[in-house]
């Protein structure tokens, strides 16, 4: 796992929230926090060996520094919480066997449970995939932090030995960076769940190549890109937004984006849901570097049933995060043996 941000330590409910206020509330401290420790980062990254990465913070360094005055600062936070502090952060179909399946999983599900996918875009899809427990390359976070806090807790077990310490990522997104569901760059984004291990290398091949021209190379004429599966990437783009201009962008391609979705799923509304798109990365290195680029703290968290017992007080709990009816059920089961 790869830290590159603050550590805190919380024990208790009262203790993390007077820490997230302290962390969210002068939000010109936050934007100088993150040029200084992106330009700290870009000094240590080889040109040739790290040279994406090397683009990908600096792309973020100059968005942070045309923010001059502190009332230019105008940041949304979101959290994701995870029960153990070296899960790394990345999307599950980013990691391990999953990275070269991608197309495999996206396809396969719509093709054995259509009635599920019919009439929905490309990133509908993969919220939909994400819910089941699908792999993605979406990231869940959300925007209120005791949602996170009591998903660093949930695995907690009265019988285990020794408690894992769970972990709190805090993101400081400015606003008008922030994708809404039918975003261009968030359908682009989506489109690239549907190729094949082989193209996605392509396209980041030509990516590479093509950041410093900003632009894709046409045949004569603007008729058709000249790399073949950049052309069926724009198709594909045009099946969902047929006007969509034959004007992508590679550095869009190699960014990851907050997304706030739609919010026609329960459990979307009742976690409030947000995600992290992420796009193309040659390997889970590479992924887990340009999410951390985008955090802002970490807290890590202990005594997670005490901290359970007082969310649980607070109404926080997995029946009302999860209100489909076999998770609540399940909740019931395990909390009648509680009923003091």
């Amino acid at each position: 796992m790869e830290i590159n941000y603050d550590v805190h330590i919380v024990e208790s409910v009262n203790t993390y929230i007077d820490f997230v206020k302290n962390m969210t509330s002068k939000t010109s401290i936050v934007n100088n926090k993150r040029i200084d420790f992106l330009m700290k980062k870009i000094q240590t990254f080889d040109n040739q060996h790290d040279e994406i990465l090397k683009l990908y913070y600096e792309a973020i360094l100059n968005r942070c520094e045309e923010y001059p005055t502190e009332s230019d600062f105008k940041y949304n936070f979101f959290y994701r919480g995870h029960c153990s502090k070296f899960y790394s952060l990345v999307p599950s179909v980013f990691r391990d066997n999953n990275w070269s399946k991608e197309h495999y999983y996206y396809h396969e599900i719509i093709l054995r449970c259509p009635e599920h996918f019919q009439n929905s875009g490309h990133l509908d899809r993969l919220v939909k995939m994400q819910h089941y427990g699908c792999p993605t390359r979406l990231l869940d976070v959300t925007s209120n932090p005791l949602v996170a806090l009591y998903f660093a807790c949930k695995n907690f077990s009265a019988n285990s030995t020794k408690e894992e310490e769970g972990e709190v990522i805090i993101f400081a997104v400015p606003k008008s960076e922030i994708l809404f569901f039918d975003s261009d760059r968030a359908l682009i984004l989506s489109c690239l769940s549907k190729f094949n291990f082989q193209s996605q290398i392509e396209i980041y091949n030509e990516t590479k190549q093509s950041l410093k021209n900003k632009n894709y190379l046409q045949i004569k004429g603007g008729s058709s890109y000249s790399n073949k599966t950049i052309e069926k990437l724009f198709h594909e783009i045009t099946t969902e937004i047929p006007s969509f201009k034959r004007k992508i962008k590679p550095r869009d391609l190699m960014m990851s984006y907050f997304v706030q979705p739609n919010k026609t799923n329960d459990r979307i509304v009742k976690q409030d849901g947000a995600f992290i798109l992420c796009g193309l990365s040659k390997d889970q290195k590479e992924a887990e570097s340009k999410i951390n680029a985008l955090a802002y703290d970490r807290i890590i968290i202990k005594n997670k049933k005490a901290i359970l017992n007082e969310l649980e007080s607070l109404g926080i709990n997995k029946a009302t995060l999860f209100p489909e009816i076999d998770m609540v059920a399940e909740y019931l089961k395990e909390s009648v043996y509680q009923i003091k």
